[in-house]
């Protein structure tokens, strides 16, 4: 079985518990980062098949990190918010194909995520 490589951008320690709780039923490599910088780093070395990450940081946004990893074709990116507000500039800056949006308000939101994963998966078998 192929293993996923996950990077999840979420500085919210509680989310990020239900999330990681959520996807451990896969056959997936996962690194967590809590800031921009930090998945930055983790990006470049990490190099994920598959981004998860909140819009909203304590720190800021993680837009510019959005729009530098869109560059890239090797991966999906999953945007897992509730900020609406930052929606708009992400689709300008990474386009309507690139990603997929999770809204975190739904309460079906970690289905969501984890039919996602699933895709993700499905995707990378077809790579291989």
């Amino acid at each position: 079985m192929i293993e996923v490589k996950v990077l999840i951008l979420e500085d919210n320690k509680f989310i990020l518990s239900i999330i990681q709780a959520a996807i451990k039923e896969f056959n997936v490599e996962v690194q967590v980062a809590t800031n921009v910088s930090e998945a930055l780093s983790l990006y470049a070395d990490f190099q994920p098949d598959l981004i998860m990450s909140d819009l909203h940081m304590e720190s800021g946004t993680s837009v510019s990190f959005l729009e530098e990893v869109s560059k890239s074709k090797s991966h999906h990116v999953l945007v897992v918010s509730s900020d609406f507000e930052l929606l708009s500039e992400v689709e300008e800056k990474l386009g309507g194909e690139k990603w997929r949006y999770v809204n975190k308000n739904n309460r079906r939101w970690l289905m969501q995520v984890k039919k996602e994963l699933k895709s993700s998966i499905v995707l990378q078998g077809e790579m291989y």
